[in-house]
């Protein structure tokens, strides 16, 4: 080999031990995504780096022998071999993500990934890059040996920190714990999938370690060091195997357990091919009935985290993969909606019963690696995986061939880790630790299969390039100048490439830091300092609306507290940068054009939209101008509907609308909004509450009393049903029974400033001034600034 090869195989086995060693390991505590924004982070500096670094590399080469680019003289040996599939579907694969991002329903979110999982564009040609580089890197057999022997011994600490938390000794008190252990990959099917692509390559590592123990020997051998024992290696692989698969156990994820089955079957049955035919025939049909029996009784099986047994996980599941098939039922079958664009695309026909049982949860995978690659890059992306999957196996397979005895478990293992992860992800769907995984045992399945250039075909290579350029000067190569300064030129300009791309690089980690700082002082109720670091983090991930969506709430928050006033208006949301709303009206500004913002980001998204009808709600509770009032209520009409027509299945959307048309001064459009709402989920008692609402506005006292009345059947602890009788009892002038029934809602909604204030107006008129006047400070003490005139000159009639 080469020196130019030896150094280029040798960076390209650094990043993939780095990347193999590391993502499973690194995280940190003091984001809200500690765990996936590190990784991916992590993962792209290093595809950067060896990208850029190749590119520097082979400018470097500019004005040498052989000159840039000089593998591609052994592209056409490549193409004729076995190799040709798995580069058409990984070429097919690239370009496919990347029309399908050009023609994403959110293009800049389907580049650079969405807030919570990051795998956009980006990361997808990060996990390629490193397919590549794991490909260069294994060529030799021994690399791959180390190489495989690296990633096994990176789940030693993933696996003992598994133990630490199953034993409740985790030194981190996590806000969202899953049923089982979710170690240093954050999640209990990412790390099921991770342990069981790793488990067959601990297996070729323990095989490969049994056949290097030295045979029983009558001849006294000198004593090697005991680390370096085969046996001490054989021993200590197995406890590392057996503690793998209890980890698995440990997860609950239950199609971990039928990948880990998966891809034992697949390692044995590669591996006993050749001379035990009829053996892996019999036994793999009998294991695959097992797992066939296993994936039904698990899919049968209610889980203890979802409680009752009406709604197993196996249930969603069904349920969102026919919600996928229902939103590929048009043109955006061939290219699909873009990557990272599930969430939105499985919004329009998301199923009802999903969206009552867990209000506001939404699906941003389809669970099934068939079904998101279609939502995401159409039959394109599909047929380009399934070709490099059918290319790769194949591979994997013409290497096993070549093999006998020991040397034949690598390629098994490669292949039965491989199977682990697809048969994982028919249930569930690739981190950013389990893609690259995947991709780098990918490219050193199809390594073996890379042809080699002999050293003195390079020799002989350099050697006649030399004497054409030399003919073609018509003088002996002295001068190195201008050959130095193109090399020069085209490291430093790799180099700055590769620089400028590092802070989009790093934005959502950033950005990450900024929204939990924001989250903690929103929790220390300092909304002011939180608004600040919301408004960093929307500025350094601009295509995101996370951020947006809660700086807007912020700015509404402090609307209700402020009481200042300010001819300093917010008319574009660029003007956030330049200057501080303080005052009311400028907040309220502030929020509506941050929301707005949301909207324009990804419009198809009934979130943004809910969330901009909220402010407009709130607007129109601050105003005392009647017809800005009205319009304001108008308004958040308007935004309701968007929110109802981008997600149908959403119950809080019409009951919300109906609000807004109850105060608007449409009770008829009010009710049927409601009776939408009753007929997507059960009655409820504050659904009642608010059609008694309607109907009280629509002057039908009888119909209102009797759906008050239902309500409290419902939920006898209903502060709206309770609330609306005593503004009944109040009306028809039972004082008395009136007190009774306020004084209940107000117990039991402690926080709503206008229970209080009514419970503290009926004590007035019934004389009990000293109840009254506590009952008014407490609703003081609860309600937006712009109501303290009024419950001032309540406490001052009280005292009076």
């Amino acid at each position: 080999m080469s020196s130019a090869a030896r150094a280029e195989q040798s960076w390209s086995l650094a990043a993939c031990q780095l990347a193999g060693l590391l993502t499973p390991l690194v995280f940190h505590t003091l984001g809200a995504l500690g765990f996936e924004s590190t990784k991916v982070l992590l993962l792209r500096v290093l595809a950067l780096a060896m990208l850029f670094g190749w590119l520097g590399w082979e400018g470097a080469k500019l004005g040498g022998s052989p000159g840039p680019f000089g593998w591609r003289n052994a592209l056409a040996k490549v193409w004729s071999g076995p190799l040709q599939l798995p580069i058409l579907g990984v070429a097919g694969l690239a370009l496919s993500t990347a029309v399908s991002t050009a023609a994403s329903i959110s293009p800049l979110v389907s580049l650079l990934g969405s807030w919570d999982r990051q795998v956009g564009l980006a990361t997808v040609l990060a996990w390629l890059v490193l397919g590549v580089t794991a490909t260069i890197a294994g060529r030799d057999a021994e690399r791959r040996r180390g190489l495989l022997l690296v990633w096994t011994l990176a789940s030693i600490p993933v696996c003992l920190y598994a133990f630490v938390q199953a034993a409740h000794l985790d030194p981190v008190n996590w806000l969202h714990q899953p049923l089982g252990v979710a170690s240093t990959l954050g999640s209990s099917t990412a790390l099921a999938t991770y342990l069981t692509m790793l488990l067959p390559l601990t297996l070729v590592c323990a095989a490969e370690a049994a056949d290097a123990v030295p045979r029983p020997s009558r001849r006294p051998k000198r004593e090697a060091v005991w680390y370096t024992d085969p046996r001490v290696h054989l021993a200590g692989l197995s406890a590392l195997l057996t503690a793998q698969a209890v980890v698995v156990v440990l997860t609950h994820v239950r199609g971990g357990l039928l990948a880990l089955g998966a891809g034992l079957l697949v390692t044995l049955a590669v591996v006993f091919w050749p001379s035990q035919r009829r053996l892996v025939l019999v036994g793999g049909v009998a294991t695959c009935a097992l797992l066939v029996l296993a994936a039904t009784l698990f899919a049968l099986a209610p889980r203890p985290d979802t409680g009752d047994g009406e709604d197993t996980s196996a249930r969603q599941r069904v349920l969102i993969w026919q919600d996928a098939v229902g939103a590929l039922a048009g043109p955006r079958i061939v290219l699909g909606f873009g990557p990272e664009t599930q969430m939105t695309a499985l919004e329009a026909k998301y199923p009802v019963a999903l969206a009552n049982r867990f209000e506001d949860q939404r699906f941003d995978r389809a669970h099934n690696l068939w079904l998101d690659t279609l939502l995401t890059t159409g039959l394109v992306g599909l047929v380009a995986l399934l070709a490099t999957l059918v290319g790769v196996a194949r591979a994997g397979l013409l290497a096993a061939a070549t093999e006998r005895g020991v040397g034949r478990w690598q390629p098994a293992g490669l292949l039965g880790a491989l199977a682990a992860n697809l048969v994982a992800n028919q249930f569930a769907f690739d981190s950013s630790v389990t893609g690259a995984l995947f991709w780098m045992l990918a490219g050193l399945t199809v390594a073996p299969l890379l042809p080699w250039s002999s050293p003195a075909a390079v020799a002989v290579a350099r050697a006649v390039s030399r004497r054409k350029r030399n003919e073609r000067s018509g003088q002996p190569a002295s001068g190195l100048t201008p050959a130095v300064r193109l090399r020069a030129t085209a490291m430093l300009a790799a180099g700055a490439v590769a620089l400028a791309t590092l802070p989009w690089v790093t934005a959502p980690f950033l950005a990450d830091l900024y929204h939990t700082r924001a989250l903690a002082l929103r929790a220390g109720e300092a909304p002011g300092s939180a608004s600040q670091q919301d408004l960093l983090a929307a500025r350094s991930t601009p295509w995101l609306d996370v951020p947006l969506l809660a700086l807007g709430d912020t700015f509404l928050d402090l609307a209700r507290s402020s009481t200042l006033s300010s001819p300093v208006t917010i008319s574009r949301y660029e003007d956030l940068f330049e200057m501080t709303p303080s005052s009311r009206a400028a907040l309220f500004d502030a929020a509506k054009v941050t929301l707005e913002r949301a909207v324009q980001l990804n419009p198809l998204d009934p979130y943004p939209h809910a969330y901009l009808g909220r402010q407009w709600m709130l607007r129109a509770e601050a105003s005392r101008d009647p017809t800005e009032q009205a319009d304001a209520y108008g308004r958040a009409v308007e935004a309701f509907d968007l929110a109802i027509a981008a997600g149908p299945s959403r119950v809080s959307f019409y009951d919300q609308s109906g609000v807004a048309l109850t105060r608007w001064g449409r009770p008829a459009l009010a009710l049927q909004r409601f009776r939408q709402a009753q007929q997507l989920s059960r009655p409820s008692a504050e659904r009642l509450a608010r059609m008694a609402d309607a109907e009280l506005a629509l002057g039908n006292p009888e119909a209102a009393r009797a759906l008050y009345e239902q309500g409290l059947q419902l939920d006898p602890r209903s502060a709206p049903a309770d609330a609306g009788l005593a503004r009944m009892e109040r009306a028809a002038g039972n004082l008395p029974a009136a007190l009774v029934r306020m004084q209940r809602a107000a117990r039991n909604q402690m926080r709503n400033w206008e229970y209080q204030r009514d419970v503290a107006m009926l004590q007035r008129e019934l004389g009990q001034r000293g109840e009254a006047l506590a009952s008014a400070r407490a609703a003081r003490r609860l309600a937006p600034a712009w109501e303290l005139d009024d419950l001032n000159a309540l406490i001052q009639s009280v005292t009076s």
